[in-house]
């Protein structure tokens, strides 16, 4: 009889978090949420582009974006003297992110700068942020920062989550990266 009872609360604990997790994604990945999200990286391409003119210290006011859903987006850019790096990281603010969601949202955001996904590495370190990171060219940073983001409205994003549906499928598992203890440890 114990036996019953402790397997029944253990399937009604398995059952909520499933239900939570439902949950979680169909927002994270919702039409309308894709749309802030898209409004949201137009903000940080911005803020990005124009610190790393200034090269001035990132202001996290400015570089990271808090969706409704509880996304969280960081875009950074660092200057060098031949090259540009770009950074983007994602996270989700509620705790894990599926390694799935997180690379259509990869997907989506890099559509939405936009940025060719062949152009990314992409990689998740321990603390479960997924890192995008490019480098390009004086050239090829100038031609993105006159290029502006391109954020879908609601009747598109069924044929933008398709497209990076396929993205994601052929990113393939995003590997992990291994962090420095002294930035792990933060």
């Amino acid at each position: 009889m114990t036996w019953a009872i402790a397997g029944g609360l253990l399937l009604l604990l398995l059952l909520a978090v499933v239900i939570v997790s439902a949950r979680k994604y169909r927002r994270l990945l919702a039409a309308s949420h894709l749309v802030e999200l898209g409004q949201g990286l137009v903000r940080l391409k911005a803020s990005a582009l124009d610190a790393s003119r200034s090269e001035g210290v990132p202001d996290p006011a400015k570089h990271v974006f808090v969706s409704s859903a509880g996304a969280v987006v960081a875009y950074t850019v660092a200057s060098a003297e031949d090259a540009h790096q770009h950074h983007l990281s994602l996270s989700y603010r509620g705790g894990p992110l599926a390694l799935g969601a997180a690379g259509i949202l990869l997907s989506f955001c890099a559509r939405t700068l936009p940025v060719p996904m062949a152009q990314i590495q992409v990689g998740r370190s321990d603390r479960g942020v997924f890192h995008a990171v490019w480098s390009l060219s004086d050239e090829a940073h100038d031609a993105l920062a006159a290029t502006p983001a391109i954020v879908p409205n609601l009747q598109e994003i069924p044929s933008v989550m398709a497209a990076c549906l396929e993205e994601a499928r052929r990113l393939g598992p995003i590997a992990r990266i291994a962090l420095p203890p002294e930035i792990n440890a933060s």
